[in-house]
């Protein structure tokens, strides 16, 4: 879903994406070895019953124990492997921080200083240029009804690939806003029937809550799989 939100890579890039991506891993990794240690416990409790049933028969119990050789791993690897998730559960958690931080920065820079600086600023000045164009394109009776990109030399005042207004238009057709900072007529979607509020405004909240979506999962996943891996790190009986 956020690879394809094109406001999520817009204003935060790919590092929700990365985030999801590496706590996923660490809970792959950390769900095989719960399945594997799952199949030793099983297998040492099978390995106990015919113990117990060799020495009540006087029998052996080699064969049991020459399959569970089979399907352990040495002391050495279970280490790194616990290591490696250590490592992945605090870059998961560390990502997840960021995320939020980033969410939080930029949802603020839209709700309260927007305009004021990067991104929003740069959509700000070019949302006044189309604005500025839009009125003069329909200061001509032919053009009355027409979208700002479908206006006269638009393709000449903007050349593609044109990303604000691109975007512009997008945020007034999915979004059901108008104007970035302030209130605006719609110069793309002519026929929205009602306006939900102010583009930029809308953006903030919706950053807000998909960095805490994206990133509080992660921070506490990577922290409590860190303290688990670590815990079966000073675990002798591995």
């Amino acid at each position: 879903y956020s690879y394809h939100d094109v406001h999520i890579r817009f204003w935060l890039g790919d590092l929700p994406i990365v985030s999801m991506a590496v706590t996923l891993s660490t809970l792959a990794i950390t769900s095989f070895m719960l399945i594997y240690k799952s199949m030793v416990n099983s297998q040492r409790g099978r390995q106990n019953a015919q113990r117990a049933s060799s020495k009540s028969s006087g029998g052996g119990g080699g064969s049991l124990i020459e399959a569970e050789s089979k399907i352990r791993f040495s002391l050495r690897t279970l280490r790194l492997i616990l290591i490696m998730i250590t490592i992945l559960s605090v870059v998961s958690a560390t990502l997840g921080f960021l995320v939020v931080k980033s969410g939080l920065e930029m949802s603020s820079s839209l709700t309260s200083n927007c305009g004021m600086e990067g991104n929003s600023l740069s959509i700000t000045k070019v949302e006044h240029s189309l604005q500025a164009f839009y009125k003069v394109c329909q200061q001509d009776t032919a053009n009355k009804g027409k979208e700002v990109d479908e206006c006269p030399g638009f393709a000449e005042e903007f050349p593609a690939p044109a990303p604000y207004p691109s975007y512009l238009k997008i945020m007034e057709y999915e979004n059901k806003c108008s104007g970035f900072c302030t209130h605006g007529t719609t110069i793309f979607n002519l026929e929205q029937p009602k306006v939900e509020g102010v583009c930029g405004k809308i953006l903030g909240v919706y950053l807000w809550s998909i960095s805490y979506a994206v990133g509080v999962p992660s921070i506490f996943a990577g922290m409590a799989l860190a303290i688990m891996s670590l815990l079966l790190l000073s675990y002798e009986g591995l």
